[in-house]
C-alpha cells in the first residue's frame, strides 16, 4: 500500500468533494471530531481528525493538534497508527491518518457486547458479556503488540517527548 503524501494545503470548502469523498462522523473527542474519509489520490480509507468548531480558534487547541502532527510524523513502529499529512479546512485544522479496519480492541475482544456512550461522571461499563471468544494465543498476540507499541512510545522513541494516552482506555 502506497502511503499518502502530506497534504498541507487547502481543500475545497465541502469535505465531500475534491481530495476526501464519503467522509462520515466515526467518534468524538475533548477537541477533535473524528471522520472516515475515501482519499481519492489513493483510493483509500483515512481518518480525518479535526478540531471542534467550539475550540478551533483557541490557541492552545491549535498548539495541540500541531504538536500531535509533529509526534505523529516522527513515528514508525508497525502497532502505531500511520499519519498521512495535514491541512486546513477553511478553518479548521485536520489531520489525516491511516484507517484501521476490524473495529476497536473492546469488539474484538467482546464481540456480544454493544458499545455504550460513556458518561464523564460514571466509571464506563461495557456490558455484562465479559467472557472473551478470542483464543487466548490471539488474546496474548494482541497484548505484546500493544506492550510493543507502548515501549517504542515511550522508551525507544525518544526521550525529550511526553506521549500522553488519551483513547487509551481500559474497561473494568
Amino acid at each position: 500500500m502506497n502511503s499518502i503524501p502530506v497534504v498541507d494545503r487547502a481543500l475545497n470548502a465541502d469535505l465531500s468533494q475534491g481530495d476526501f469523498t464519503n467522509v462520515s462522523y466515526f467518534a468524538n473527542g475533548t477537541n477533535c471530531e473524528v471522520y472516515t474519509a475515501k482519499y481519492e489520490f489513493e483510493n483509500q480509507e483515512v481518518i480525518l481528525k479535526m478540531l471542534k468548531k467550539n475550540v478551533r480558534d483557541y490557541p492552545m487547541a491549535l498548539r495541540e493538534i500541531n504538536r500531535e502532527y509533529d509526534v505523529l510524523v516522527r513515528l514508525s513502529h508497525p502497532n502505531v497508527v500511520k499519519i498521512y499529512g495535514t491541512g486546513q479546512f477553511p478553518s479548521q485544522k485536520f489531520i489525516v491518518l491511516e484507517y484501521l479496519s476490524g473495529g476497536t480492541l473492546q469488539q474484538l475482544l467482546y464481540p456480544l457486547c454493544k458499545p455504550r456512550p460513556i458518561s464523564i461522571l460514571q466509571l464506563p461499563s461495557f456490558c455484562n458479556k465479559k467472557k472473551s471468544i478470542l483464543p487466548l494465543e490471539r488474546s496474548l498476540s494482541m497484548a505484546r503488540d500493544i506492550a510493543n507499541a507502548l515501549k517504542y512510545l515511550h522508551e525507544d522513541f525518544s526521550e525529550d517527548t511526553t506521549i500522553i494516552h488519551r483513547g487509551l482506555l481500559l474497561h473494568k
